[in-house]
């Protein structure tokens, strides 16, 4: 990743673990699972506590999603299409934040009912 797109990452995280969503958990790791589109951003993810429970819940502040499309724009490789679906983890103490991209199934770690049990699991940060 270039500067640009690093500073709006960062920029995108520190929204993420400011939110007040988060603020009274204790969480010690998070995952962000974001599906974009130039209309629409769907977001689902996870916080978990240092005794590994988790907890489902997206941020509240909706400038993130603006800030999001603004990501996938700015990470865009010459000549290919834009991702379609990015995972954010975040963990504690040092806050490292990463990412991964998903540029054919935009539904590659998309959470539903019927998958949230494993799905809590297969994004756990590791």
């Amino acid at each position: 990743m270039d500067a640009i797109a690093n500073d709006v990452l960062h920029e995108i995280g520190a929204m993420i673990v400011q939110d007040e969503k988060y603020a009274g958990r204790q969480w010690e790791a998070m995952s962000l699972v974001a599906i974009v589109t130039p209309t629409s951003v769907d977001m689902t993810g996870f916080s978990y506590d240092a005794n590994g429970k988790s907890s489902p819940g997206t941020p509240r502040n909706g400038d993130i999603m603006d800030k999001l499309q603004n990501f996938q724009q700015v990470t865009q490789i010459e000549g290919q299409g834009p991702w379609k679906t990015v995972l954010i983890q975040i963990s504690k103490p040092e806050m490292n934040v990463a990412v991964s991209f998903e540029y054919e199934d935009a539904n590659k770690w998309k959470v539903t009912p019927a998958n949230m049990a494993v799905m809590k699991e297969e994004l756990r940060p590791q």
